[in-house]
């Protein structure tokens, strides 16, 4: 759990705050259960990694509460948000839905490839 995590990260980096990272791998294909505020104080990335085709039956991620909490959380204000999928957002939104609005889209940006290079 997310809130696990932070705590782990605060007692390994004690003076740093936030802590700046280059990627995150969201946890459960972004799934809202699965980030807290807590974290988000924590830590300061600009780049997501979403590992999800949209999910199936009543489990679909990403969760659109997890993209909103970390665009607009304070730490992720200096330059926009890059969310990473491995598969296009059309795929995933074929089975979730569609995720997000047109203009929501302008406040992040959606990449999607089948591999990283880190």
């Amino acid at each position: 759990h997310s809130t696990i995590v932070a705590k782990s990260l605060l007692d390994k980096y004690p003076n740093e705050s936030p802590i700046v990272f280059d990627y995150v791998k969201l946890s459960h294909h972004g799934s809202k259960y699965n980030i807290s505020n807590e974290f988000l104080d924590t830590i300061e990335c600009h780049n997501y990694i979403i590992s999800t085709n949209g999910g199936k039956g009543r489990t679909k991620h990403p969760d659109r509460e997890t993209i909103a909490k970390i665009v607009s959380h304070k730490n992720m204000q200096e330059s926009k948000v890059q969310f990473y999928f491995n598969y296009p957002l059309s795929d995933v939104e074929s089975r979730t839905g569609k995720l997000f609005k047109d203009e929501e889209l302008l406040l992040f940006d959606c990449h999607h490839k089948n591999e990283f290079t880190v």
